[in-house]
């Protein structure tokens, strides 16, 4: 779940979220803050806030603050997010446009 709702499930539904995202060419920068990790074995737990500035479709500047979660899993001496989960943002929410976006939500 990322800061538009809806799920995604599998690399190709994960990447094209990414790049409807990309083509709102929101700007700004934002920046993991506060991050808690809990690990057991090959799994781990991170908690933390996305803090910084974006720019509203109508190129507004806004200030993001977001709690996130993401789940990773230790594969072959690597770590790979499986899972993650952020709030989401207060624009998409006020203006409707989490709502069925991007079109392919499962």
């Amino acid at each position: 779940m990322g800061p538009a709702g809806g799920y995604r499930v599998g690399w190709a539904e994960v990447r094209a979220d990414w790049a409807e995202q990309a083509a709102l060419k929101l700007g700004g920068e934002v920046k993991p803050s506060e991050i808690r990790i809990t690990k057991a074995d090959n799994l781990a737990a991170a908690q933390y806030y996305v803090v910084g500035e974006n720019f509203d479709p109508n190129g507004n500047p806004m200030k993001v603050s977001l709690r996130a979660n993401s789940l990773y899993r230790q594969e072959n001496g690597q770590w790979k997010i499986i899972a993650i989960h952020t709030d989401m943002l207060p624009f998409l929410v006020s203006n409707n446009m989490a709502i069925g976006w991007p079109a392919k939500a499962a």
